[in-house]
């Protein structure tokens, strides 16, 4: 089978029309309905959710929603990514167990921070 891109009912379009500048409701409407009668709208949303896309009209779907989208499918996860550290918040007299973790990630990463910057200062 043909890749599904020269299949695309927006293939040599202006990419314009696809990028439109915030609150250009009309390019978005002109876009959307592009997509509504694109053979391969499914095929161009896997693209833009398997390519992290969040730019642009994907598929039908453009910035918000691509990123709603990604969170439906993941199950709702809202919050930090996995792996991201914040500064703990006191719980009164002592920060709880979560809290201190978190701190002492925060810490190492402030402190890898100042190195490397010493380092590329140096």
């Amino acid at each position: 089978m043909a890749d599904w891109r020269t299949l695309a009912a927006c293939r040599g379009l202006d990419p314009d029309l696809f990028f439109a500048e915030r609150g250009d409701t009309l390019t978005v409407r002109n876009a959307r309905a592009v997509c509504a009668a694109c053979p391969v709208a499914a095929e161009c949303l896997e693209f833009a959710i398997a390519n992290d896309e969040t730019v642009g009209m994907w598929g039908g779907l453009c910035g918000n929603d691509l990123r709603a989208e990604k969170r439906r499918r993941a199950g709702g996860r809202k919050g930090p990514k996995p792996g991201t550290t914040y500064k703990p918040i006191e719980h009164g007299t002592a920060p709880c167990q979560s809290c201190r973790e978190a701190h002492s990630a925060h810490e190492a990463e402030r402190k890898a921070a100042r190195r490397e910057a010493a380092t590329d200062a140096a």
